[in-house]
């Protein structure tokens, strides 16, 4: 990539004086049209400026926007702005809609849907019914009598006023600030630092040795095709009866 120096005086193209512009850039994009990806030459017009993009970069030709990588189109391609909201939330007190499975057990994790469901109830619901650990990791569960399945316990951690650093009340782990105790107690109530060996759920694809701590979280990596296990018929419909079972769910 060719980046236009901030050294440079005058335009390349017009000769005009860029001392005039707070962003030298502003001056290239909005007159000659230049990519601000590999300012590879003017365009002359918007047209063709909007034809490199998509000939030569990861392009979203319906909102004109450039990504950086193809994860990230990947997610807009994917996202509310071009997926219509079908899937309704399973739960009768809610009407909600959503554009994804995914989407779907997020909004119940977070604790926010009207059913009150949370992120630990549907742990509780998925590891009591998925009994052939199609996406359990069976080393975090524990058999009891008549066939019965819970999760190992796992270590729980909460915040002090010890945790003030003068500035904000500080994670341990990764050292961001918050502004009350209640919300690092709530960042530390996440999956965000859970270990791997600590993981609920796994990928169906054994190929594959994603683990996560949410079963949105699983839900997005197979949507994502990332490992082509969103391929198989049998993996979509098990997840598609898990997600629509949770109206069964029990508070």
């Amino acid at each position: 990539m060719v980046f236009i120096g901030y050294h440079e005086r005058s335009c390349r193209f017009c000769w005009e004086d860029l001392n005039d512009f707070t962003d030298p850039l502003d001056h290239y994009k909005e007159t000659h049209f230049t990519c601000a990806l590999c300012d590879a030459h003017a365009f002359g017009s918007g047209t063709s400026l909007h034809q490199h993009y998509d000939a030569c970069h990861l392009y979203c030709k319906p909102c004109k926007r450039v990504f950086a990588t193809e994860q990230n189109l990947d997610a807009h391609l994917r996202s509310r702005i071009h997926l219509p909201a079908t899937f309704k939330c399973p739960m009768l007190q809610c009407q909600q809609y959503f554009i994804s499975p995914a989407a779907v057990v997020l909004h119940l994790e977070s604790g926010k849907c009207a059913s009150g469901v949370t992120r630990t109830i549907i742990d509780r619901y998925i590891v009591q019914h998925d009994r052939n650990n199609v996406i359990t990791n069976p080393s975090r569960l524990i058999t009891g009598p008549v066939g019965s399945r819970q999760l190992q316990p796992t270590a729980t951690y909460i915040a002090t006023e010890r945790s003030w650093n003068g500035n904000g009340y500080e994670c341990y782990f990764c050292h961001k600030e918050f502004k009350y105790l209640a919300q690092l107690n709530q960042h530390l109530a996440s999956p965000k630092h859970t270990k791997p060996e600590e993981m609920i759920y796994r990928c169906p694809n054994r190929d594959c040795n994603m683990k996560k701590a949410t079963l949105s979280g699983l839900c997005q990596h197979i949507e994502s095709g990332s490992c082509g296990v969103n391929r198989f018929s049998s993996v979509t419909d098990a997840m598609d009866q898990f997600v629509s079972g949770m109206r069964r769910l029990r508070l």
